[in-house]
C-alpha cells in the first residue's frame, strides 16, 4: 500500500481547491466544468514541472471519437503515479477538432482523479462554489487494514504508457 504521506496533505488541497468563479463555465443543461487550460495551469502552478499528459488512444466508435489519455505525476525519485481519462466528441465535420475535444475532455476527466474540479461533481447543477460534505461516521478499517483516504484507491506504480 501506498502511504497518504507520498502525497502531502499540502499538494492535495492545493489541487482540489476550489477555481475562481470567472473560471467555471455553465453548459446548456446546467453543468458546471472548468476549461482544460485552467485545468493545465493548476496542475502546472501545483506539480511543477513534475506532471505530464499523454494520449494512448483515439478510436472512432459510433459517430463518436473518444480517446484515452494519461496524466502522471513524479512523486519521488522512484515513484510516479498515473490517472486516465476518457473523453468523447461527436462527428461534426472536422476530425481534428473533434478529436481535440475529446482530448480535452479526457485530460479533465484524469485531472478529477487527482482532485482537480472533483468538488464540481459534489454540487446541484449551475453551483460554481463548492457544497461542504454531509458528516458521516467514519467506518473503522477491518483488522489488519489501515485506512486509506478516498484519492489513494487509484495510486498505482508508473502505468506502461508513460514510459
Amino acid at each position: 500500500m501506498i502511504e497518504p504521506a507520498l502525497f502531502p496533505k499540502a499538494i492535495r488541497e492545493k489541487l482540489e481547491a476550489p477555481f475562481p468563479d470567472d473560471q467555471v463555465q455553465c453548459d446548456g443543461r446546467g453543468y458546471s466544468s472548468i476549461a482544460w487550460h485552467h485545468i493545465a495551469q493548476r496542475l502546472t502552478d501545483v506539480l511543477g514541472m513534475s506532471w505530464n499528459y499523454k494520449v494512448i488512444d483515439i478510436t472512432p466508435h459510433q459517430g463518436v471519437w473518444v480517446v484515452t489519455a494519461e496524466i502522471c505525476v513524479q512523486l519521488a525519485d522512484s515513484l510516479k503515479v498515473g490517472r486516465q481519462g476518457v473523453g468523447a466528441a461527436n462527428f461534426d465535420g472536422n476530425a481534428a477538432d473533434d478529436v481535440k475535444s475529446a482530448a480535452s475532455d479526457a485530460l479533465k476527466r484524469a485531472a478529477v482523479l487527482f482532485g482537480v474540479s472533483a468538488y464540481l461533481y459534489r454540487q446541484p447543477k449551475g453551483l460554481s462554489q463548492p457544497v461542504p460534505p454531509s458528516p458521516s461516521p467514519q467506518q473503522p478499517a477491518p483488522p489488519g487494514l489501515s485506512y486509506r483516504a478516498p484519492w489513494d484507491r487509484a495510486v498505482r506504480r508508473w502505468p506502461a504508457a508513460c514510459r
